[in-house]
């Protein structure tokens, strides 16, 4: 009669036996996630920043920029960039009117003129 530590030994390897064969290669499918992983960092990336808020007209008497955005609960002077028309198309609207304040979709850029605390603002959508 075989002992108890035979039939435990016989139990644990016929457990660890081997399972069937994927049906995917094993580099096969780290290539997918590799692939899968670089298109959603891609995505993800395309809206890294952007914000919906409000711009306004506000002209200084120094050579600081003419329109302020509402970030991170205060107004914050910026240049303006992006696609040439929405930008003009901005602008023509802003000065029109004396204090309007417009919605827009941008982010800020990481390029400074003048000083550190003037950043530029690329507008990407007017509301």
């Amino acid at each position: 009669m075989p002992s108890s530590k035979l039939i435990l030994f016989l139990l644990v390897l016929g457990s660890c036996a081997c399972s069937s064969a994927p049906e995917i290669p094993a580099d096969q499918v780290a290539r997918m996630g590799v692939e899968n992983g670089v298109v959603a960092a891609a995505e993800a990336s395309e809206d890294i920043g952007v914000v919906e808020t409000k711009i306004r007209y506000n002209p200084a008497r120094c050579e600081c920029p003419d329109y302020e955005v509402f970030l991170y609960g205060g107004w914050k002077r910026v240049f303006l960039t992006g696609p040439l028309n929405t930008v003009s198309e901005l602008q023509n609207r802003m000065t029109s009117r004396s204090l309007e304040i417009a919605r827009v979709s941008g982010r800020l850029t990481d390029a400074t003129r003048l000083s550190r605390e003037n950043v530029r603002f690329e507008v990407f959508e007017l509301e």
